[in-house]
């Protein structure tokens, strides 16, 4: 019978929650007692209840969600089958939750930003819930505002390299081996690099390809659409990191308010991003859409 069960997001933000989630979880790890399960923005509500149909739980298995939360009419089911559920988001779109009477709201936790401070899932899950269950340590705590600079975009300007080297990382092994890597160096040490010099020779290499991609964009490399009044670049499968696309293509064509990259592969996805103060993607475009996320950067 499983004890408990994660669902969280599939990008670092996610994979950083799935991370302290094993390492609090290390004495059930060898009976196999919780299972971690990663949900794209699209297939949220799919995922989650094909997970509870091939699963032994019962009304004691605890309940997860990390960085990403199912719809109010998923999470209702789930909590007609267990009692508990505990929630640990910061995405604006996901505050429904936060009044929905079938929850315990003492682990309710939507939170996109703390004195004006943006929050990502991965430090309020390791401030609200892991830091109780956990011997926590300085490189831990590196590890986790790491990522949280990273999905805040706020990197940009504290000069904290980590949080994109370590995001460039987990797309380039993959999400099951990066988090079996970071759980293990997070575990076993207590100081260290985050990140290797091997590991930085490829990112480097990885970063030098994709600004080669990003130079080589015209009007050309887009199709277009206009969303909510919103004027949309699309462009299918970029070879870059979409945020970091955004952010240098839209300072120079501010003709254009948001780029989409449109991801194909099992299911589309798509990943908004903009620059502008006065446009949320999350409400205006991805939430027409079916999906959420943050005013600057959201999903579909």
């Amino acid at each position: 019978m499983l004890k408990k069960i994660l669902f969280t997001h599939t990008d670092l933000d996610g994979a950083g929650c799935a991370i302290l989630f094993r390492l609090a979880n290390v004495k059930l790890l060898e009976d196999e007692d919780f299972i971690v399960v990663h949900c794209p923005n699209a297939t949220v509500d799919k995922i989650v209840s094909e997970t509870f149909k091939r699963t032994d739980i019962d009304e004691d298995t605890e309940i997860f969600f990390t960085d990403i939360v199912a719809s109010m009419f998923t999470i209702h089911d789930i909590s007609e089958r267990c009692k508990t559920i505990k929630i640990f988001d910061h995405h604006q779109t996901n505050m429904y939750v936060t009044v929905m009477h079938e929850l315990n709201q003492d682990w309710v936790n939507v939170v996109p930003e703390i004195n004006g401070m943006p929050k990502s899932g991965t430090s309020l899950f390791y401030e609200r819930y892991i830091i109780n269950e956990i011997n926590s340590n300085e490189l831990i705590k590196s590890f986790v505002y790491a990522v949280e600079e990273y999905d805040t975009f706020r990197f940009k300007q504290t000069g904290n390299m980590n949080s994109k080297y370590l995001n460039i990382l987990l797309y380039m092994i993959g999400i099951e081996r990066f988090e079996k890597k970071y759980t293990e160096f997070l575990r076993n040490n207590e100081t260290g690099a985050l990140i290797d010099n091997t590991s930085i020779d490829f990112i480097l290499a990885k970063i030098e390809a994709e600004q080669k991609f990003i130079d080589s964009l015209t009007p050309d490399s887009f199709k277009y659409c206009t969303i909510n009044g919103r004027r949309c670049g699309l462009i299918i499968n970029p070879a870059a990191n979409v945020g970091e696309l955004a952010i240098q293509y839209l300072n120079k064509h501010p003709e254009l308010d948001v780029i989409i990259g449109v991801i194909i592969t099992d299911h589309i996805a798509l990943e908004i991003r903009c620059i502008s103060e006065e446009i949320n993607t999350g409400i205006e475009i991805a939430m027409p859409l079916g999906g959420g996320g943050h005013p600057k950067a959201s999903g579909a």
